[in-house]
């Protein structure tokens, strides 16, 4: 199950990380993602509505691939899989957590900024690593070094952290990189002043992009 959902992580190459303050919102906001072509999702363990809107994602839009995102302890992954999300995303590496999300057969994606901690990821059994925060830490060069680096283990990335329209190209163009995440596609504000149109908008904008990118 885990591997075709990297498979369709990889073919839309674009997850948005969701902040929402209430679960209301987000039918709304999956509603807006897919109008403007995207059916991925990543709901975040940042505020108390994580559970609640993952759940009410998957039962509304079941075409739709949701993740929990933010996940950092074992309540919250628990709280996330009873809540019936595809996919695990944590912003960073604890060998004992992902221990628990592999064990539940659930895709994981644990995030990872150093050597170390990719190392720890593949010797764990995880290749496919949340890079964060990825322009922070040194872009699309550090990435590439850490890539080769590894190239044995053939190992892949979801960048995250200060991507955007203006640099979004750029990360989508290097090998190593699955799809690209960040909360431009559908930032707070818009989310909070419920401008779904706006939000479609953005979402199509990426969405062009990403077809106008080919890997090399």
């Amino acid at each position: 199950m885990g591997p075709s959902f990297l498979q369709t992580i990889s073919e839309h190459r674009l997850v948005p990380v969701i902040e929402l303050d209430s679960a209301e919102d987000a039918l709304f906001l999956a509603e807006a993602l897919l109008g403007g072509g995207l059916p991925v999702i990543e709901l975040t363990f940042r505020t108390g509505a994580a559970a609640e809107s993952i759940t009410a994602v998957r039962k509304r839009f079941p075409e739709m691939l949701v993740g929990a995102g933010t996940v950092v302890l074992r309540d919250q992954l628990q709280q996330a899989l009873d809540a019936g999300a595809q996919f695990v995303v944590s912003p960073g590496f604890d060998p004992v957590l992902t221990e628990a999300v592999l064990k539940s057969g659930t895709l994981y994606l644990p995030g990872i900024a150093t050597a170390s901690e990719l190392q720890g990821a593949l010797a764990s059994g995880v290749t496919a690593c949340k890079f964060f925060p990825a322009e922070e830490i040194g872009g699309t060069r550090f990435l590439r070094v850490l890539a080769a680096t590894f190239r044995a283990f053939s190992p892949h990335f979801v960048p995250t952290g200060g991507i955007s329209l203006n640099n979004l190209e750029s990360w989508l163009a290097e090998p190593s990189v699955l799809a690209a995440g960040g909360s431009w596609l559908a930032a707070r504000q818009w989310i909070q002043d419920k401008e779904w149109a706006a939000i479609r908008e953005s979402v199509a904008a990426s969405v062009r992009i990403v077809k106008t990118i080919k890997r090399t």
